[in-house]
């Protein structure tokens, strides 16, 4: 049976108590039951109250006023009008915005250049993105125009590339360099410094720029049948799955006690959910560590040193089909200011 590891949700929520929060050199502070943005004296830089908002990003933040979302510039102008229900924030120069339940995209000058048509949408990542509709999806560019076929799903890779999925095979895409291979893999792990695992004829291999090895692969799997286990102190457990949940708990609360808010975060108020990538080998050793989500201000070095320091070895590697495998974790970890 295979299962999630709880080691995978874990967050570590780290509690203060300061004034405000901190966008991008301005924070929202509130002011009744409206918000304003302040600088880092605490003064008012705009004289326009907003029902909400939310931090600078790319020069733009999001505000609201009677449930409508839109935009603002650095200079408190409205670009993006307040007429949408929901918005997503900018990155590479285009944010998601929906409207009457469909999603589409803006840019920096507030025009929609990809109207609201499509039931789900991804951020934009050098001039891609994955939108679907019924059920079917597509990679588009910021002009909307398909850069692939339908598939059952795609996700991201890594450096451009995608998997996708139809009929419960796997394949790979990478438009930028008009790669295409149509799925034919039973199964696939986890992407690792440009190599995918992939499973083809009930053995596993690894695929890396259209060479396939399946001749003593390292193999790197995200859900493994049985999950690496962390703390020797679960071994009382009756199952692999008890004593990888034993196994999460003691990992958070070796994780709460290690981490510290950083100084600058605190002073400045950053809060949210940053994101570390790291591997634990087949020796039970960690490796690999990649901030994935950026906040800013030391919270991702914050939480990169305290996994380092508190789980750096691990009492049993991950198995998958009776393999030895690296398990791949994307471990989120939460920063809160309250």
């Amino acid at each position: 049976m295979k299962y999630l590891s709880t080691l995978l949700v874990v967050s570590i929520v780290v509690l203060l108590l300061p004034e405000s929060l901190l966008g991008q050199h301005y924070s929202i502070k509130e002011k009744g039951a409206k918000v304003i943005f302040v600088d880092a004296n605490g003064k008012k830089v705009f004289p326009e109250k907003y029902d909400d908002a939310r931090l600078f990003h790319e020069g733009m933040a999001a505000v609201s006023l009677a449930r409508k979302w839109g935009f603002i510039n650095m200079e408190g102008q409205v670009i993006v009008p307040l007429q949408y229900d929901q918005v997503d924030r900018f990155f590479d120069g285009y944010a998601e915005v929906m409207r009457d339940g469909k999603w589409g995209y803006v840019n920096k000058n507030g025009e929609e250049v990809i109207e609201t048509q499509y039931d789900y949408v991804t951020s934009f990542t050098k001039d891609l993105a994955i939108v679907a509709n019924d059920k079917s999806y597509y990679i588009i560019n910021h002009l909307g125009e398909h850069k692939s076929a339908a598939y059952d799903t795609i996700s991201w890779g890594q450096d451009g590339y995608f998997t996708l999925r139809k009929d419960e095979k796997f394949g790979i895409a990478n438009p930028s360099k008009d790669l295409l291979l149509e799925p034919a893999f039973e199964e696939i792990g986890a992407w690792h410094k440009g190599m995918l695992t992939v499973k083809r004829d009930g053995k596993w291999g690894n695929w890396r720029d259209g060479v396939e090895n399946f001749e003593d692969p390292d193999l790197y799997i995200f859900i493994a049948d049985e999950p690496p286990i962390w703390s020797k102190n679960c071994d009382h457990a009756p199952d692999r799955q008890k004593r990888a949940e034993c196994s999460g708990m003691e990992m958070m609360r070796a994780l709460y006690g290690e981490i510290r808010y950083p100084a600058v975060a605190r002073e400045e108020g950053i809060e949210g959910l940053t994101v570390i990538q790291f591997v634990v080998d087949t020796n039970g050793q960690t490796r690999d560590y990649k901030v994935l989500r950026k906040l800013g201000g030391g919270i991702e070095e914050e939480a990169m040193r305290a996994l380092q320091t508190a789980l750096s070895e691990w009492h049993e590697p991950a198995v998958h089909e009776g393999i030895p495998v690296n398990c791949v974790f994307n471990m989120p970890v939460r920063f809160r200011l309250e």
